[in-house]
């Protein structure tokens, strides 16, 4: 429901139901890879803390989507953009990831040297 309001499609506007799974899918693995650990490995997603605690074994980099809404705002940025600019680059302009997608991941991501 998220996603559909953030691409501003409406309920009976079930034509990019798909399409919008996929793209939700890609956000959520394009953040699990900009938020690997000093380890390597990639955040894992999980809904609440009643979640994590029944997961075993146990994920290296858990992220907890309840208490991440910056996290969660990020993907909702990326999809409405992917939605809206389906190709990197067009006749007349190229098009980036929004800054405030930076901006919303930054203090949760390492930022070790070495």
């Amino acid at each position: 429901e998220q996603v559909r309001q953030q691409v501003n499609l409406l309920p009976d506007e079930t034509e990019f139901d798909t399409y919008l799974n996929q793209l939700s899918s890609a956000a959520e693995r394009h953040l699990a890879k900009r938020l690997r650990d000093d380890d390597g490995n990639l955040a894992t997603f999980v809904a609440d803390a009643a979640t994590l605690a029944a997961m075993d074994p146990q994920p290296a980099n858990p992220f907890l989507v309840s208490d991440e809404p910056d996290l969660v705002l990020a993907a909702l940025l990326l999809v409405g953009h992917w939605f809206s600019n389906r190709e990197a680059v067009g006749r007349d302009t190229q098009h980036e990831i929004p800054q405030a997608f930076e901006a919303l991941i930054f203090d949760s991501r390492s930022h070790s040297l070495g």
